[in-house]
């Protein structure tokens, strides 16, 4: 006989329920468990909504709800446990066999229990990304500007972004922080003012503490009110494994050189000054430390209690990473200078150059191997993992990596104002007709609208598999959300007319850079033509998307499009064959047999069901 089981996971203890009573054998796992027969039904969904539909599968949890049998009111002392986020795992097998080799159908989260009725109790579960349904960025809670205070921190993400970050101080009338990013950035590479008074020389991550950001500064000219700056950036980055440890934090030292480190002193001392720190004095002197990877990205922060009247420099063996002037009065207190970069070389070095004498006290350095995240797959790792609190495990990377594959944009997204994690992860993936679903194994798992007729089956689904008496019933899709154009690389720091004609004074710009600066997106109209069915997709709004680069675009609106060439069917059946519930994904092709419509691929949607004691009602959605 088989059975459903659940292993439900209160703070204070685990309960095992099943659909019908039997005990585990002493050399079992769990040993002489008893499982009481209370499980009474459990409702299941696993289902994808894509942008041309307009619909969003991702917030679905794989099985929304357990109920169970509490007639003779037992359980009622479960309603006073602690059990919210908890999890329940939920198995099927036979009876028969040792329940260590029943198979996990889910590792559900508990969202809440109840009394469902005078003799049942519920337990309902919470999809995993309902953690998203929170704040991408924190709020500022202090900060020298106070029009910021309250208000969300900046998020930048992607490349090619042009984005314009927030005045977190004004200095002086020569002198200003911005910032661009609650989070690690990638790079600055172009920016742009009224003034045109940002020197490269003066731009750092990290300056102050609080920001990921640039320090603009002018020796000339007075930086009014209303003087706006468009950065062109490359955003967030993924931080891997801190690689130097106890050694960037200089607590151990040997024959007077920091452990982990060599000295290079030229006309100059390093100290441990006071205890725990690297005191640089002189000229050309450098600590470093040599374990860098060619070719790879990291990202370094240093902090600093002063650089005293001289040259600071960060260096990949002999390219300069960053260059700092001494500036006594800016210099006093403790600094925290970030960078990203990709070595050319295996040493990290930091100290003062040659013919710059000078001071610098390093207090602690960190350093960590790091990933961009400009395409999906790091997108959605970002947000998921990074800022959702989640964890690798609950991804299934391996479908994230075909989706890259299949549609490899670069995507950019920045806004000063505030978004909701999981609305920023429903555009990426909006931006390639994807979607994110709960897999019966309860990861997270990616798919995106494809032609079955293009796809391999997962298998094949007969007349047989029907509940008796039903068939197939079909509709045609309208595609609501299809248009044949499509807006990409927006401007989020769009500069006006005058500002340009100001910009113009001071430098001569590309024709080019001055249409990127002044416009807001831009659009493509796909070369694919839809079938006269969805006429309608011409009169619609462009899609809005993340993608950033032109021939990316095309391809995606000539893609959706090219989908609808021919006229389009929705479908859905009920199955009886638990073995199909089990082998069928959203996001999978499988083929119908049937006497009545014939034989055909079709793109699945939708599994769903309750498993009622041990027999399943299983429906399906389903394209073709």
């Amino acid at each position: 006989m088989n059975a459903l089981s659940a292993e439900i996971q209160f703070a204070d203890g685990t309960e095992y329920v099943a659909t019908v009573a039997f005990a585990t054998s002493s050399g079992d796992t769990p040993s002489n468990q008893l499982f009481r027969a209370r499980l009474a039904d459990a409702s299941y969904e696993r289902s994808v909504s894509f942008a041309v539909h307009r619909g969003d599968g991702a917030r679905v949890p794989a099985v929304q709800e357990i109920v169970l049998i509490n007639a003779d009111g037992a359980l009622d002392s479960w309603l006073d446990r602690t059990i919210k986020d908890r999890t329940v795992i939920l198995k099927s097998g036979r009876v028969d066999a040792p329940y260590s080799t029943w198979t996990v159908r889910q590792r559900a989260i508990v969202d809440k229990i109840s009394l469902a009725s005078r003799t049942t109790i519920s337990i309902k579960f919470r999809a995993k990304l309902q953690v998203l349904e929170k704040q991408a960025t924190p709020a500022w809670v202090t900060a020298p500007n106070p029009e910021v205070v309250g208000s969300r921190r900046p998020v930048a993400i992607g490349k090619g972004l042009y984005f314009g970050g927030v005045l977190y101080q004004h200095y002086s009338n020569f002198e200003r922080f911005y910032s661009v990013s609650d989070w690690p950035i990638h790079s600055i590479t172009n920016w742009w003012s009224r003034y045109n008074t940002v020197t490269p020389g003066y731009y750092v991550q990290g300056i102050p503490e609080a920001i990921y950001g640039l320090r603009r500064r002018s020796t000339t000219t007075n930086l009014g009110p209303d003087d706006r700056m468009c950065l062109e950036m490359r955003g967030a980055i993924r931080l891997g494994t801190e690689m130097l440890g106890a050694d960037g934090e200089f607590s151990s030292w040997t024959a007077g050189v920091p452990d982990g480190w060599t000295v290079s002193a030229g006309s100059g001392t390093v100290t441990e000054s006071p205890t725990g720190s690297a005191r640089i004095d002189g000229e050309d002197v450098f600590i470093i430390w040599d374990g860098l990877v060619k070719g790879q990205l990291y990202h370094v922060e240093v902090l600093t209690y002063s650089v005293d009247a001289g040259v600071f420099q960060i260096m990949n063996s002999g390219t300069v990473l960053h260059y700092e002037p001494g500036d006594t009065y800016f210099f006093l207190s403790p600094r925290v200078w970030r960078l990203t970069f990709e070595a050319y070389d295996t040493e990290l070095r930091i100290g003062v150059p040659v013919s710059a004498t000078g001071t610098v006290v390093v207090d602690r350095v960190r350093l960590w191997p790091a990933t961009p995240v400009d395409k999906i797959q790091a997108w959605v790792e970002h947000l998921v993992i990074d800022r959702g609190g989640l964890v690798t495990a609950d991804l299934d990377s391996s479908s994230l990596e075909e989706l890259e594959t299949a549609k490899p944009y670069d995507l950019a997204f920045a806004n000063e104002q505030g978004i909701e994690t999981d609305d920023l992860l429903l555009r990426a993936l909006d931006s390639l007709n994807a979607a994110l679903f709960e897999g019966l194994d309860g990861r997270l798992k990616a798919a995106w609208l494809q032609d079955p007729t293009s796809m391999s089956s997962s298998g094949t689904i007969y007349d047989a598999d029907l509940i008796l008496g039903q068939s197939w019933e079909w509709e045609d899709d309208d595609a609501d959300g299809l248009s044949t154009s499509l807006r990409y690389s927006v401007n989020y720091a769009q500069l006006t007319a005058n500002e340009i004609q100001a910009l113009q004074s001071f430098v001569t710009l590309p024709q080019a850079t001055v249409e990127s600066l002044r416009r807001a997106d831009r659009k493509v109209y796909a070369t694919t033509a839809t079938h006269s069915h969805y006429q309608r997709a011409s009169e619609q709004d462009a899609a809005q998307t993340l993608i950033v680069d032109t021939t990316s675009a095309q391809n995606e609106v000539n893609n959706r499009c090219g989908l609808f060439a021919s006229r389009r069917k929705m479908g859905g059946a009920s199955l009886r064959d638990l073995a199909k519930f089990e082998a069928m994904e959203p996001g999978q092709c499988w083929t119908v047999e049937s006497t009545r419509w014939g034989t055909f691929k079709v793109f699945v949607l939708l599994i769903g069901g309750t498993l009622l004691g041990t027999t399943p009602i299983i429906r399906i959605r389903v394209w073709r």
